[in-house]
């Protein structure tokens, strides 16, 4: 079983505001810097890598379906990220979900954030660990897993990696 659930330090909400007319706002460069230096990005990249982050986000909220998947978790969770200890082999295991949340028929949906090439040998061990990630959820939370997929950001996709 789970030894331990914690959930993570951000509030889904941060992610994206939404503006007056309902379109999607990114964090502030404020939050986003902040982000990327917690994450450890050199402090001479800082001002390059938050305007790529910033693109980034834009393309992705240009899509309707990444502009529903924020919408839906920031509605159905309070945290982006859920981490579990998992006993293994004598040893607990960190199992970091980027997102996860809960919709309104209880059932439970992780997205994972990928920013490598997707190549077939990715989508297997994508869906490799897509499927701990269910066992693990299912453990720890209960319910029906209804969906376990990929944003892959740097092409803007969301993608089940076991489809073809």
């Amino acid at each position: 079983g789970v030894a331990s659930v914690a959930r993570g330090a951000g509030d889904a909400g941060d992610a994206a505001d939404s503006t007056s007319d309902g379109a999607m706002a990114l964090p502030t460069r404020t939050a986003l810097a902040s982000s990327l230096r917690l994450a450890g990005a050199p402090p001479n990249a800082l001002e390059a890598l938050t305007d790529e982050l910033s693109a980034l986000l834009l393309k992705l909220l240009e899509r309707k379906d990444m502009r529903t998947l924020v919408t839906a978790a920031r509605a159905h969770c309070s945290q982006a990220e859920a981490v579990y200890l998992v006993p293994e082999h004598r040893r607990l295991s960190r199992h970091i979900v980027d997102l996860l949340y809960q919709d309104d028929a209880g059932d439970w949906h992780i997205v994972d954030y990928k920013t490598g090439a997707e190549t077939a040998s990715t989508r297997t061990q994508w869906q490799a660990q897509l499927d701990r990630y269910r066992s693990v959820v299912r453990d720890a939370e209960g319910g029906e897993i209804k969906s376990a997929r990929v944003l892959q950001a740097t092409e803007a996709r969301l993608l089940d990696p076991g489809e073809q």
